[in-house]
């Protein structure tokens, strides 16, 4: 089932048209947000989180991919998204395909 929800504008603002919310699929836009932020930036579910920046400060090995990886699904995973791949290359490139059933 896909969620909806008010959506962001490119600044991660609340996105507003003809001076009225915008509201409409917001999976991708979940997603997005459970990458880019960090735990306990949330403050309704402090554990929330990937801190994806913290990933991006230094060489993406082996092990710094397997760790985005398990973090990413455990992530996605408890907020309530069945995850099908979630792929990081030694390029440093995430594939993710995650939906809610």
């Amino acid at each position: 089932m896909k969620a909806s929800d008010f959506l962001l504008d490119a600044g991660y603002d609340v996105a507003i048209e003809n001076g009225d919310f915008v509201a409409g699929l917001s999976d991708e836009q979940h997603q997005e947000l459970l990458l880019l932020t960090a735990q306990g930036e949330w403050r309704q579910s402090p554990l929330t989180g990937i801190n994806l920046l913290r990933y991006q400060s230094g060489p993406m090995d082996a092990q710094r991919r397997a760790a985005l990886q398990r973090e990413g699904t455990l992530q996605l995973e408890r907020d309530g998204y069945r995850v099908y791949t979630f792929l990081v290359s030694a390029a440093a490139e995430l594939t993710l395909n995650a939906e809610r059933p």
